[in-house]
């Protein structure tokens, strides 16, 4: 190992140890769009999935035991929306004290007053391009 990618191992500990991880969640699988840069809505066979608010909270009690988690992100390749534990989830994780933030599609809009009242810190609205064809499944 090079004693440069050994400075970027100790900084990247320090980091971690003085300002927290940044942690990323789905506590759905599923997706109501099919985006071209999106290798969800492509896949042709994907069991739906969902992460109960007990498994999410064991989650997060068995990570923060380990590390101090400084920003929670509820997504990586779903649409947030769609779980419906999503604001309990994002209470959790403000009654912790842990910045949170959602990236969402718009899809399912009826439920941005529930997250918003739970606490969400940042809102995010991703989409690849303008038209609707490509999109719906």
């Amino acid at each position: 190992m090079s004693l440069y990618d050994k400075y970027r191992i100790l900084k990247a500990e320090i980091s971690v140890k003085l300002f927290g991880m940044s942690v990323m969640v789905d506590l759905t699988n599923a997706c109501s769009f099919k985006c071209p840069s999106c290798p969800v809505g492509h896949e042709v066979a994907r069991q739906s999935g969902k992460m109960s608010t007990e498994k999410f909270t064991n989650v997060l009690d068995r990570i923060q035991s380990q590390t101090k988690v400084r920003n929670l992100l509820f997504y990586i390749f779903s649409e947030p929306l769609l779980a419906k534990n999503l604001s309990e989830c994002i209470g959790i994780a403000h009654d912790r004290g842990i910045y949170t933030m959602v990236s969402t599609n718009l899809s399912h809009p009826e439920n941005l007053g529930k997250i918003m009242g739970a606490g969400l810190d940042e809102l995010r609205i991703s989409f690849s391009g303008f038209e609707n064809g490509e999109y719906f499944h």
